[in-house]
């Protein structure tokens, strides 16, 4: 099965740089044989430790179902608090963030945040600091507004988010070949295009995925590879989206969108997730941390003795690379002088 005919049935477009990432690791495979299977189990040993228990998984759907019965019926009909992230996957590990996403359905029968959600959210501010079951609560007016709240007995371990991410989607469909996740919107609308009503959706549902080549990478590999997609990403000329399961050029983009330094939609309202990063100094230091994240994996996974990386792809501040640019020419001058 082609490429062109696995992205079809899944609804998405492998990224240009899906086939670069994991070749340092291919090269090696046969070296470090043993260290790749030692730091997989490394992980999968991890995840197996650190697996949310049962009863803490219990407690948060407790804590959901609390604060839905609190703040929905100040909302009227068409409100719900949706839960989301690890918590609704089973994925979570110990302690991690209860994560929920207030939605209001429009009159069109859409939802959307653009222009409440600090109104919103302050409501819900005004209506949790009243309750005795909340000991602490935090209204975060940023580009993205969160609120986040912590319980008293015997809720107290569980913390709240109500927010969302979508980089590992995106890594998944479009990052890796054969791709892992398809894209439930283009496959399902019926389900996923926004415009049914959030509390009916099954996320227990048994979807007919179509039969693809299986993506044999180990866990290790991936983790590798995001960052390593991450570091390479052309922040400058690409944007993501969810919806249409691909990256997509920057330059469609109106000039109010534009301002910010990495474009990820959000699958329903268009918008970018990472509203608060508009400084190229921000971007450059994130990269930074993938750069580093992905050196580190590569050191575990090759035994402290990592190849040498090709970084001519990776992405740089363009005041850096002009500043590269002079440096070397400057150098080459000084040469020419020396020699002269």
């Amino acid at each position: 099965m082609d490429e062109y005919t696995v992205n079809e049935l899944y609804k998405v477009k492998t990224s240009p740089n899906a086939h670069k990432i994991f070749k340092i690791l291919d090269d090696r495979k046969s070296d470090y044989r043993h260290s790749f299977k030692k730091y997989t189990k490394s992980v999968q040993d991890y995840i197996v430790k650190n697996r949310q228990p049962d009863h803490e998984r219990k407690t948060r759907i407790d804590v959901w179902k609390l604060l839905r019965k609190t703040i929905e019926p100040f909302f009227g009909d068409g409100s719900y608090l949706a839960m989301g992230g690890s918590t609704l996957t089973n994925l979570a590990t110990k302690g991690a963030d209860l994560d929920l996403c207030f939605a209001i359905r429009c009159e069109d029968g859409s939802y959307t945040e653009e222009g409440v959600n600090n109104f919103v959210l302050s409501k819900i501010h005004r209506i949790l600091e009243q309750k005795p079951f909340i000991t602490g609560l935090r209204h975060i007016c940023a580009r993205v507004p969160i609120v986040t709240v912590e319980l008293a007995f015997p809720y107290m371990d569980v913390k709240v988010d109500i927010n969302f991410s979508l980089m590992i989607i995106h890594f998944l469909q479009c990052g890796v070949y054969p791709p892992i996740l398809p894209n439930l919107f283009k496959m399902f609308p019926k389900h996923f295009d926004g415009t049914g009503n959030v509390e009916d959706l099954d996320y227990a549902m048994e979807l007919d995925l179509p039969k693809i080549p299986k993506n044999e990478r180990t866990i290790g590999e991936l983790i590798y590879g995001f960052f390593d997609y991450y570091t390479r990403f052309n922040y400058d000329e690409w944007g993501i989206s969810i919806k249409d399961g691909k990256i997509f050029d920057r330059n469609i983009l109106p000039d109010t969108e534009r301002e910010y330094m990495f474009f990820i939609e959000e699958a329903y309202d268009g918008m970018t997730v990472p509203k608060n990063l508009k400084r190229q100094s921000n971007l450059m230091e994130i990269v930074g941390e993938f750069k580093q994240a992905r050196l580190s994996i590569l050191k575990d996974i090759c035994e402290n003795y990592p190849p040498p990386i090709d970084e001519t792809e990776d992405y740089r501040d363009e005041f850096e690379e002009e500043n590269n640019k002079i440096l070397k020419r400057n150098n080459e001058i000084n040469n020419l002088a020396d020699n002269w």
